[in-house]
């Protein structure tokens, strides 16, 4: 049996925080990731505006995933 789109994005988000969209990984740099798929901080501005349409700040994006 394939593979589905969902079964991947299920794994990753398991693998990067164990399904826990309130996840922040914080980074020496500042550089945190953020949320189930653990999103870098610096990707959040340019990942936003590819999968939404318009883009979102860092903080924006912690709250709307709340």
């Amino acid at each position: 049996m394939p593979f589905t789109m969902d079964d991947y994005g299920n794994a990753i988000k398991s693998i990067e925080s164990g399904g826990d969209y309130s996840q922040v990984t914080p980074n020496p740099n500042g550089n945190d990731a953020i949320g189930a798929y653990q999103v870098l901080k610096s990707n959040i501005p340019s990942w936003t505006q590819a999968a939404l349409g318009y883009s979102m700040s860092p903080d924006q994006f912690k709250v709307s995933i709340r």
